[in-house]
């Protein structure tokens, strides 16, 4: 039960250490893309409505963020439950 519990531990440890990289990752992302969005919203937007537009495209990256996150944490579990599974079958 020990090895199991080493196991999970540093699962873990290296979920934790791979989430901050992809972090740090999407944050690069998101400065590099903010101009070039910025820009694509002053030529689609008519001049003093570009609020609206901008509010828009926050939301629409909100919710494409939203549902990457989710999906990441689906993935994460499934590796957890995986571990769990091939544990209890060398035990047995």
């Amino acid at each position: 039960m020990v090895k199991f519990e080493e196991e999970v531990a540093r699962l873990n440890l290296k979920n934790i250490i791979i989430g901050s990289i992809i972090s740090a990752l999407g944050f690069m992302v998101a400065l590099s893309w903010r101009e070039v969005v910025k820009k694509v919203i002053d030529v689609i937007a008519p001049k003093g409505e570009g609020l609206i537009y901008e509010f828009f495209a926050a939301l629409v990256i909100t919710i494409f963020c939203a549902i990457a996150g989710y999906i990441l944490v689906l993935l994460s579990q499934r590796s957890i439950s995986e571990l769990a599974r091939k544990h209890m079958r060398v035990r047995r």
